[in-house]
């Protein structure tokens, strides 16, 4: 079998692993555990807790997916959810404006992040985003620099 033949083998093959549907849902016919993922769900949540109850507006995309613009008031949030690539690079920057400011940061970034949380909630201050890890822990980080 040629070198180029393996390759696409291997990469069938984890698309076959990785697929959405699970217990025979499929048209291979192949079953799966429940939940069975090579790569599984990403989670993120983005909460609006600036001080003195600004609006915050959200607009969150990777090199692929543009998750749109978001309006949030005070204490709302927006989430949504994807699947880290094969090449664990998967990266979701936001841009984040209020009243008379703009600021960036990624939002996701697996190399920071892919052991860290599945789900991974945020909160937003005009110092910086903060993020609620799986381990529980929770780290604060400074805006990207421009």
């Amino acid at each position: 079998m040629s070198s180029f033949a393996k390759r696409v083998l291997v990469l069938w093959l984890l698309t076959l692993l990785s697929s959405h549907n699970v217990l025979g849902g499929n048209d291979t016919g192949v079953q799966y555990p429940r939940g069975f993922s090579l790569f599984p769900t990403i989670h993120v949540r983005v909460t609006n807790t600036l001080e003195g109850g600004l609006d915050l507006t959200v607009h969150c995309k990777s090199r692929d997916d543009d998750i749109g613009v978001q309006f949030l008031h005070p204490n709302a949030f927006f989430q949504f959810k994807f699947k880290v690539n094969f090449f664990a690079t998967t990266l979701f920057f936001c841009g984040f404006r209020w009243k008379d400011a703009f600021h960036w940061f990624n939002i996701y970034d697996a190399n920071r992040d892919q052991n860290r949380c599945k789900n991974c909630y945020w909160i937003v201050k005009k110092s910086g985003p903060c993020l609620f890890a799986n381990d529980n822990s929770t780290d604060c980080y400074s805006w990207n620099k421009s």
